[in-house]
């Protein structure tokens, strides 16, 4: 570990008797956490790459014979969906000399091969050819073992149409570590729903927590998305260590305005979960990070699944789906519904873009006056919770156990 490191690593066991304090009264994390690129390179080892980490969504590899490259987090990866339907996941660079082996996506291929010297590959990772490695024409060499050559594998596994690695090899198993987050989730059928044609991304200038604690909180929704109109009861949502986020109460016909007003056009509209009622107050939203990069959100009629993409220590990409309860994830029949939605979804990003930006670049001021940021207790209990994580794992240590500060209020 280098000399930064250290010095940043005390400094955050020094910041933690200020974010151990009560809401209220509590201190977040020191700016350097969001901008240093060692801390960054810190973080890519402590909390990346020993989780589960969201990389890809299977619509990315659509049909056996497709590929796509993924950057993320400081690695450069490569998913396949072989012949046999199978997704694997490989470090994007060829096993000879370390060039990376493919730059787009294709699809409808039996194989890639490296720019720079053809050794050939298969979609499961085997390699197939080495065109003249023993001279002009040769394609063996005395005690070369092709079968020692294929591509680097990662650990790879799906949930929900999303395609996850874990790098270091050492997480429990996927099931395991989503079981708290999917538990949660019950209510909500998802074996009811597809993800539809949605889709967008965004880039966002900031660090990736940046953009994970402006979603995990509605304090500013008055101010910022004035047009979603008023929330409801709100309470934090804690789970174990690895999802942490918000639900709100609200009444059904306020949860289904809330983006999508079908009395503002002739459209159809979404079939709710099967669970909502047809009245009254229901937990209308569910906004859950599952740790390090999975945020979703989900409300009485759908849920938006954003793969977070941290891209360096100062910039962070939103990759995001919707599942839809069918037939409206694929019925033309609800093809102007989810134009509306998608349209509505595109703005509210759009309105945090330049805040959140504008944060991350008042981070060397907030440095420099050893500013740390103040909770409220009302709104933002689950970023101090979500801050805490961060420093615990940085540090490899387990928090200590803290009472639960829910708080619930009619806005």
């Amino acid at each position: 570990m280098n000399a930064d490191i250290e010095k940043q690593k005390r400094a955050l066991r020094d910041a933690l008797p200020a974010l151990e304090q009560p809401v209220a009264q509590a201190e977040g994390l020191p700016a350097f956490v969001y901008t240093d690129a060692s801390w960054f390179e810190a973080e890519r080892q402590a909390l990346f790459a020993a989780g589960w980490m969201a990389v890809a969504f299977k619509s990315d590899v659509p049909e056996p014979g497709s590929l796509v490259p993924v950057e993320i987090a400081g690695w450069s990866l490569l998913v396949t969906r072989a012949r046999d339907d199978t997704i694997r996941v490989f470090h994007n660079l060829c096993p000879h000399r370390g060039m990376k082996l493919a730059a787009a996506p294709k699809t409808q291929c039996s194989g890639l091969t490296c720019p720079w010297h053809a050794w050939t590959f298969d979609l499961a990772g085997k390699l197939l050819s080495t065109p003249n490695i023993g001279g002009p024409g040769v394609r063996t060499q005395d005690g070369f073992d092709r079968d020692g050559h294929g591509l680097r594998e990662v650990r790879a596994s799906v949930w929900l149409d999303v395609i996850f690695v874990n790098i270091d090899g050492r997480a429990p198993a996927l099931d395991d570590y989503t079981r708290s987050f999917r538990q949660r989730l019950a209510d909500f059928d998802f074996e009811r729903t597809a993800q539809s044609d949605l889709a967008y991304e965004y880039d966002y200038a900031c660090n990736w927590k940046i953009a994970i604690e402006g979603g995990i909180e509605d304090y500013h929704i008055p101010f910022v998305h004035p047009q979603l109109g008023p929330g409801g009861r709100f309470f934090a949502e804690y789970g174990d260590d690895r999802h942490v986020g918000i639900f709100c109460r609200r009444t059904v016909e306020d949860g289904k305005r809330r983006f999508l007003d079908v009395a503002q056009g002739a459209i159809k509209p979404l079939p709710a979960f099967p669970h909502v009622p047809d009245s009254g107050e229901v937990e209308a939203s569910l906004i859950m990070l599952l740790f390090p990069n999975l945020f979703m959100a989900t409300v009485l009629d759908h849920s938006t699944v954003s793969i977070i993409v941290p891209q360096d220590a100062g910039r962070t990409r939103y990759r995001r789906r919707f599942r839809l309860v069918e037939p409206a994830a694929t019925g033309a029949d609800y093809a102007a519904t989810r134009a509306r939605l998608l349209d509505g979804w595109i703005s509210v990003t759009s309105q945090d873009g330049p805040v959140w930006g504008e944060v991350q670049r008042m981070m060397t001021q907030r440095a420099e006056l050893g500013f740390r940021s103040a909770f409220s207790a009302h709104w933002e209990s689950a970023i101090h919770e979500f801050q805490r994580k961060v420093a615990y794992k940085m540090l490899g240590e387990t928090p200590p156990p803290r009472v639960r500060e829910v708080r619930a209020a009619a806005e």
